[in-house]
């Protein structure tokens, strides 16, 4: 007999995590509450085919265009300046 144990099925392995909200429109992704410690200097996009169709490296970031990516589904990918990173997936 196989055990399988699923923590969590609706996340992704991510060592390092970290508390990110934001609201997601048409046009951007809005990052909310973002303290000091959550200071997100590097955002990348990846299509499901595992392109980067986006990337910007910056002190505090606090919104993503996204009004220019094609219908599809996406991964974000948040790295704050301690390393810590977030992975989301969105339908746009």
């Amino acid at each position: 007999r196989l055990r399988i144990n699923i923590e969590n099925p609706n996340s992704m392995n991510e060592p390092n995590k970290f508390a990110v909200n934001y609201i997601l429109s048409d046009e951007q992704i809005i990052f909310n509450g973002l303290g000091s410690e959550s200071n997100i200097q590097q955002v990348r996009i990846y299509s499901t085919l595992a392109q980067q169709v986006y990337a910007v490296n910056s002190n505090f970031i606090k919104s993503v265009p996204i009004q220019n990516l094609p219908t599809g589904i996406y991964f974000c990918e948040f790295i704050s300046a301690t390393g810590n990173k977030r992975i989301i997936k969105f339908f746009h």
